[in-house]
């Protein structure tokens, strides 16, 4: 099947980066997918619920399912999310949904030295469900990394 598409009146998509900082987020989907090399990752999009004007918006954040980190990853965000991770365990993706966590976006460049720049989760950890956090910058000078409910809601593996 083939269709015509006309956008040449359609213009250039500028999409605006979230500032650096820590932002309180909810799973709005999560699903396994391929990577290129035939490894598998979960994809999760989280909706910004941080109150202010990004709020709403969406996040990307990937996990690679593979055992060159062990899963490390999966662990870290799946325990952030509220999930108790220890060993083998089935993960019913249905209730990833709805589930808050606090997450650094950070700025990098991709593909490099390319000049552009990207968003990136730098960072995930849990909060209290009973909280709604402001978006709280990150400042990259300082090298400030305090999540917005302090370091007791670090994740230490």
């Amino acid at each position: 099947m083939t269709i015509m598409i006309d956008t040449s009146e359609a213009g250039e998509v500028e999409f605006e980066l979230l500032p650096p900082g820590w932002y309180e987020v909810v799973v709005y989907e999560a699903k396994l997918k391929k990577k290129e090399n035939g490894n598998q990752q979960i994809e999760f999009q989280f909706k910004v619920r941080s109150p202010g004007e990004f709020e709403n918006r969406r996040v990307w954040f990937t996990n690679a399912l593979d055992a060159r980190d062990k899963n490390f990853f999966v662990k870290k965000t799946l325990t952030a999310l509220g999930f108790i991770v220890n060993g083998v365990f089935e993960l019913d993706f249905d209730e990833l949904g709805g589930k808050k966590a606090n997450v650094r976006i950070e700025h990098r460049e991709y593909p490099p030295n390319s000049g552009k720049l990207r968003q990136n989760v730098g960072d995930i950890r849990p909060i209290d469900e009973t909280e709604s956090v402001p978006h709280v910058a990150y400042d990259e000078e300082l090298g400030e990394d305090v999540p917005p409910h302090g370091d007791d809601d670090a994740i230490n593996f």
